[in-house]
């Protein structure tokens, strides 16, 4: 008994595997359409029987019969069944249950409660539920994507409103809002080699951010802590340059830099070297962090916005003049230098 008991839960076992494998509906579609309808059924039921109410009124029922006689061993010619249909298209077509005249054109002539029963089950899926879930997936995918677009074009008429000042500097990721020719600005940096670190750029132009890029790059010369302890440099600071946590202090930076003024020829020549820096016009390491010397083509494109979100130029002039009216239009922390 318990083998004939086993082998009846193999069988059964075997008989839902082959149903499974022949089903068409997902476990999710089944569980969505018994919900649908409060488990009474799958159809257009309410809509059919708002038209069934409606076809059996007097005046339809009669108009319906009419057409369906007159159909019936060609009583009646193609045209005037056509006429009938559409008797009061122009004025009011519920009279005479049809398709307004704007959208006849667009449809076969018909009885538009016809039209609506037969478009109704159509989609959905004419008793075949897993083509009406097809369609749902479809038109919800087609909702969410839609969305995201309506969604983004009315957040983006106030969420960050000023994170771009035109749409220039939005399709460029703010690029030309730091220079009025990125191509020209472009060949300068590319000249540049490894000087520029792209994960410090809150200290670029400091001291401290180019002996730091200088050491990640194993560049530390001899030269460089020679002559950072002859121009002030304090020994803790100078023992700790190849150190990726170097702290220092403003003191300790304008002595640096001061130091870096005097620091050219063959330590300046191996300096560049490691760097990968080509531009000409070098002359001492400070120059390193002078833009009117690491931009030579492009420092004149150089631009920056104010306090009043305008665009100004930097350098006024070819001989690399400073604007004088950033002192009043940029914020302090912009203006802040320890040199």
């Amino acid at each position: 008994m318990l083998i004939l008991a086993g082998i009846h839960e193999f069988k059964v076992v075997l008989a839902r595997q082959k149903d499974n494998m022949s089903s068409v509906l997902t476990p999710l579609q089944i569980t969505a359409t018994a919900n649908l309808l409060q488990n009474q059924g799958f159809s257009a039921s309410t809509l059919d029987n708002a038209i069934t109410t409606y076809t059996s009124t007097n005046l339809i029922s009669s108009l319906i019969e009419t057409v369906s006689i007159g159909s019936a061993g060609n009583i009646l010619s193609s045209n005037v069944i056509a006429n009938v249909i559409t008797i009061a298209a122009n004025s009011c077509p519920a009279l005479s249950d049809s398709i307004p005249s704007g959208n006849a054109n667009s449809y076969p002539t018909e009885f538009i409660t016809t039209l609506l029963s037969n478009t109704a089950n159509t989609e959905l899926g004419s008793g075949d539920v897993s083509k009406f879930a097809q369609a749902l997936s479809i038109a919800q995918g087609y909702c969410i994507i839609t969305n995201q677009f309506v969604n983004s074009t009315v957040n983006g008429q106030v969420y960050l409103g000023n994170t771009f000042t035109n749409f220039n500097n939005m399709i460029s990721g703010d690029i030309t809002s730091v220079t009025t020719d990125p191509t020209l600005w472009a060949e300068d940096l590319k000249n540049l080699g490894g000087l520029i670190n792209l994960a410090n750029l809150m200290n670029l132009g400091t001291p401290v951010a180019l002996i730091q890029q200088l050491a990640s790059f194993g560049g530390i010369i001899p030269e460089i802590p020679l002559t950072f302890t002859q121009y002030g440099v304090s020994l803790d600071t100078v023992v700790n340059l190849t150190s990726p946590m170097l702290v220092v202090t403003d003191a300790d930076q304008r002595a640096m830099y001061l130091a870096m003024t005097h620091i050219t020829g063959e330590p300046l020549s191996q300096i560049l070297q490691i760097l990968g820096v080509t531009t000409a016009g070098i002359n001492t390491m400070a120059d390193l962090l002078n833009p009117y010397k690491i931009f030579p083509n492009s420092f004149q494109t150089l631009t920056v916005t104010d306090i009043n979100l305008v665009s100004q130029q930097i350098y006024i002039n070819s001989g690399g003049t400073v604007n004088a009216t950033l002192e009043t239009t940029l914020p302090n922390i912009a203006l802040y230098t320890v040199i």
